[in-house]
């Protein structure tokens, strides 16, 4: 490795391109730190063939939830969500504006290769195109670790909300109508997407991809919790509904 190339990702928490493993768990025994950002890596005991033959052994190791096109891949996908999402990666000011070509080039530095004809394999387009749901995970576990100022004051801002949501449907199931808490709930709200933006960052694909199963918090979600029939709260809810909504 060049001076070059450590000099270009110095401010890395995690130095994963000077760092060449044969397994996870090797990878992880040199990074340790690492480990926590990926929970969702479960460790225990894992059957594995041998080589010469006989009977599966069962080993301590990583129990990947995918195997398949990724059981040789753990460490290179690690890498990318780091190369690709880690807010000090030096990728993210060579492509501030190209999105792809910042996701071309960390599967590049991870040690992903193109095919002969010169195109990713149909996996790799699934990585970043957000469609394999197991690393798009990964991903947003590692901002969640990496961000955790940020995700502990939206955890915050939305048990609050919750909390104001089912106090104005108690309201609405009494026929009372709080303009105050209308405005304190769009309040909030507005916070929560401030924070959100701040969360996701640049990464607008991934905030469009996962957005629906990270945001929990809303009237419906709250309402089918508390198992309020549909025809309650929806005839209810449009007394709050402003005129400009196409209520009239």
């Amino acid at each position: 490795m060049n001076a070059l190339q450590q000099d270009r990702f110095a401010r890395l928490q995690f130095p994963v391109h000077q760092v060449d493993a044969k397994n996870p768990e090797e990878f992880f025994e040199l990074l340790p730190g690492l480990r926590r950002y990926f929970q969702k890596l479960r460790w225990g005991k894992v059957k594995v063939t041998n080589a010469f033959g006989g009977e599966p052994e069962m080993v301590d190791g990583i129990e990947a939830n995918y195997r398949g096109v990724f059981e040789n891949d753990i460490i290179k996908v690690v890498k990318y969500i780091v190369f690709m999402y880690d807010p000090d990666s030096d990728l993210l000011a060579e492509y501030p504006e190209d999105t792809r070509l910042r996701k071309e080039a960390a599967a590049k530095e991870a040690g992903f290769k193109r095919n002969q004809v010169g195109e990713w394999p149909p996996y790799i387009e699934d990585i970043f195109n957000l469609k394999e749901k197991q690393v798009t995970l990964w991903i947003v576990e590692y901002l969640k670790v990496k961000k955790n100022h940020i995700w502990t004051e939206i955890k915050y801002i939305e048990e609050e909300i919750e909390l104001l949501q089912r106090q104005r449907m108690d309201a609405m199931i009494q026929g009372k109508v709080e303009p105050t808490m209308m405005k304190l709930i769009k309040d909030r709200l507005e916070e929560r997407e401030s924070l959100y933006k701040r969360f996701y960052a640049e990464h607008l694909d991934l905030k469009k991809a996962t957005q629906d199963e990270i945001y929990p918090v809303s009237p419906e979600n709250v309402f089918k919790e508390m198992k309020i029939p549909d025809e309650v709260w929806r005839v209810k809810q449009v007394k709050d509904v402003p005129k400009h909504a196409g209520v009239n």
